[in-house]
């Protein structure tokens, strides 16, 4: 695969970077792919909104005792007025509890509509690294039109590209070395090509361990005990390296 054929590639992939998928319809849309993340978001909006509406209720209710008071002291505690009174006072908690309530229920469905546009992209992000891990690089990442953090899509999918391009080209010198070596090692065997052939056959041996490094380490997704199995494995190659010369 020539080497523009894989820039071509790369240009036509970051200009697909930008395209934007197809949602499903409201009622079926997943609000909550994080949910210790936007609970915790939710439930800050929830309490900061109850405590303002509390707060509010809390003065009014104040508020209204003092003009109790005041016409108690004008009018005298006939039984009418302090019915009437009474009543009031009743409407001020009503408002109190149901206030509260709705403005928790209302706040609560905004906390999760808004912090799903954060909680959407990271969830994204965080599976496109695990594909990123095991060695996947094809692999894009699209938000959605209303979500934030699209600048983080548009570098992680350069980043992708990059490397998936790196990975094309470092084999395809792989190729053409492998090539030149047959070409070489096929030549009439002579006093000067017989020693270079040697010479040229470790290293083909070499490519060899390369390409079979290079597959052994991205066959599995580097965790902890992975990267000490792939210290060991590189380390048995160099022995066997060592040993043949």
């Amino acid at each position: 695969m020539p080497i523009k054929h894989i820039t071509d590639k790369l240009n036509l992939n970051m200009e697909m970077i930008h395209m934007s998928s197809g949602r499903p319809p409201i009622f079926r849309r997943n609000y909550l792919v994080n949910k210790p993340l936007q609970l915790r978001i939710t439930l800050a909006m929830v309490i900061e909104v109850a405590l303002i509406t509390a707060s509010l209720s809390l003065i009014l209710i104040h508020i209204n005792q003092y003009y109790i008071g005041l016409i108690t002291y004008f009018v005298g505690p006939a039984e009418a007025e302090q019915i009437a009174l009474s009543d009031i006072n009743k409407g001020i908690w009503m408002f109190l509890f149901g206030g509260v309530a709705l403005s928790s229920i209302v706040f609560g469905l905004i906390g999760v509509f808004i912090s799903h546009k954060v909680a959407g992209p990271l969830y994204r992000l965080k599976k496109a690294m695990g594909y990123v891990r095991n060695g996947e690089y094809s692999r894009e990442i699209r938000f959605r039109k209303g979500d934030e953090l699209h600048d983080m899509a548009v570098s992680f999918n350069e980043m992708s590209m990059s490397l998936e391009v790196r990975k094309e080209v470092d084999m395809l010198y792989i190729e053409k070395m492998e090539a030149l070596v047959q070409q070489i090692l096929s030549a009439p065997a002579d006093s000067k090509v017989a020693g270079l052939s040697a010479k040229l056959t470790g290293l083909q041996q070499a490519i060899a361990d390369l390409k079979e490094n290079k597959q052994f380490i991205y066959s599995e997704p580097l965790e902890p005990w992975h990267e000490k199995k792939v210290h060991k494995h590189l380390k048995e190659q160099q022995k066997q390296t060592v040993s043949a010369q």
